[in-house]
């Protein structure tokens, strides 16, 4: 291809565009954040109302539309007539047309998926190159020189995520090739600049013992084990305590392997047990990030997750005097850079046999389709609610009613259709006999509500039945339930929020999910017969 032919964007370092020789310069900083965020949503209509916050925050111009169509014009003439073309209006907003290989974004995603793809089929050496060419796309922080604070907390993580994990692949298969000696001082590099990520110590340690050099790999493990004990209260993962009694008893050498989990582990048939913090009050939220960071999937773009703690607790919250309700699971992310739709939760609790387990998921922007719900025993899941607002946003609950018994060893896993993020809870309710019906309810598009009710969809509930309420927002602070509800751990992800609670119904009548939030919401609540 010629190249006066190739254009490229680019978002891994400062901002690029170059149409064949022609670098386009991008002065204002306004329209280097317009560019990033159609960008970073390329081929999807971006609203107006988005952008408008995005470049001005809480002090737009005296006539926004306006002013953000001034800027669109000027980025087009920047542009020049063929590149001009792709940024398109379109109802409610704009989007920017980007064919397969001018994103460095959509290209690192790719090449990440068949780096992990070879490396799954034992094909190392393919895997490497791959992988190497898909680090080789970064040329520095991500959206380095696009000043907006909103873009950078939603993007910013998710990216530097996806390159660790491109790392962390790329070292598995240079081991698998025999390159133990060229790894360590990397890997000392990568472990003094991520102190907390378990996997670069795990396989520094092996490298190092694979090279004879037990001693030193003894001392990765307590430089290790003190930094997490000291900084969140926490153990290595049970991956990595394994690995180091294979070193203390001088066991041959492990083999890494690359996991659906992501985690550390060598080739052996167990899987990776997930640790758990101290605190008896629950799990502490940097810790579970943690966790997460280390065994979901490594081909995952991860957000920075926080779990709030109202009403119930993280690990089991208080029970009536015949049920039981508990933490399971929880995980978020930012999807824009994935390429697939699968999601892998490991279980953080054990379940037991005959629980019931519920499943409140979130997704933002989605298209039309089937969410499904599968595990490593065998449940089977049901939808028993759901509702899609104007916005495409999505809020789902699903059941596995007298479930079979799940440990910290079994996953869970979501399949799900495109959409640009998603949020998903497993919690765990005894005493539970079979779904019931649903009653949803959605924020107005074009109004500003502050509240969320349900009522207006009857739901008849009798005495005895456990009512579950999901509410997906976006902007705000976590929605509030009436009283006599119990929220279960938020999850939140940027500005948007996941927020599950329950209540158990006391007297027969009509039931509904009410509280407070903010503007943008989706509501669903589901009943379930004792």
């Amino acid at each position: 291809m010629d190249s006066q032919d190739v254009v490229e964007f680019g978002l891994l370092g400062t901002l690029l565009v170059r149409d064949g020789d022609d670098v386009v310069r991008l002065r204002s900083p306004r329209q280097r954040t317009l560019l990033a965020a159609l960008l970073l949503r390329a081929g999807r209509v971006l609203p107006a109302d988005e952008l408008i916050d995005l470049l001005w925050g809480d002090r737009p111009p005296l006539k926004p539309r306006e002013a953000l169509h001034n800027h669109v014009m000027r980025l087009r003439q920047l542009f020049g007539p063929a590149l001009a073309a792709r940024i398109r209006t379109q109802a409610p907003g704009y989007l920017i047309k980007v064919e397969e290989g001018e994103s460095d974004v959509r290209r690192f995603a790719d090449l990440l998926a068949r780096g992990r793809s070879a490396a799954n089929s034992g094909d190392w050496s393919e895997s490497s190159r791959l992988l190497r060419e898909a680090l080789g796309l970064w040329r520095g922080e991500p959206l380095l020189d696009v000043p907006s604070p909103a873009l950078h907390l939603e993007h910013h993580a998710p990216l530097n995520e996806a390159r660790l994990q491109a790392i962390e692949l790329r070292i598995d298969a240079d081991t698998r090739l025999g390159r133990d000696g060229d790894l360590i001082a990397e890997l000392r590099a990568l472990c003094g600049g991520h102190p907390l990520r378990e996997r670069f110590h795990a396989q520094l340690m092996a490298s190092l013992h694979r090279s004879g050099r037990q001693a030193d790999a003894l001392a990765v493990y307590r430089e290790l084990r003190r930094t997490l004990t000291t900084e969140l209260g926490v153990e290595p993962a049970a991956s990595v305590q394994q690995l180091h009694q294979r070193i203390l008893t001088e066991e041959r050498p492990c083999e890494p392997v690359v996991r659906p989990s992501g985690g550390p582990g060598c080739d052996h048939t167990e899987k990776p047990l997930p640790r758990r913090p101290r605190s008896r009050r629950g799990y502490h939220a940097p810790a579970l990030a943690l966790v997460l960071a280390v065994l979901m999937p490594t081909a995952v773009a991860f957000g920075t997750v926080a779990f709030g703690r109202t009403g119930a607790d993280a690990t089991c919250g208080p029970p009536s005097s015949a049920h039981r309700v508990c933490f399971v699971a929880r995980t978020a992310s930012d999807a824009q850079i994935l390429t697939t739709h699968t999601v892998d939760l490991p279980v953080l609790r054990p379940v037991r046999a005959g629980d019931t387990l519920i499943v409140s998921m979130m997704l933002t922007s989605t298209t039309p389709g089937t969410v499904n719900l599968t595990d490593t025993v065998g449940n089977a899941y049901t939808v028993v609610g759901d509702v899609t607002d104007a916005r495409r946003h999505r809020t789902t609950i699903l059941a596995a009613v007298h479930a079979r018994p799940l440990g910290t060893t079994d996953r869970i896993t979501a399949t799900y259709p495109e959409s640009s993020k998603y949020h998903v809870a497993v919690d765990e309710f005894s005493g539970i006999a079979g779904p019931g019906r649903q009653a949803r309810a959605s924020g107005r598009d074009d109004h500003d509500i502050t509240s969320f009710s349900t009522s207006a969809d009857p739901l008849p509930c009798s005495a005895g039945d456990l009512l579950v309420g999901a509410v997906g927002t976006n902007t705000g602070s976590a929605p509030v339930f009436a009283d006599g509800w119990q929220t279960l751990p938020v999850l939140k992800l940027s500005s948007y929020r996941l927020t599950t609670a329950y209540r158990f119904v006391t007297t027969d009548g009509s039931c509904a999910a009410t509280g407070t939030t903010s503007a943008q919401w989706e509501a669903v609540v589901a009943s379930l017969h004792p």
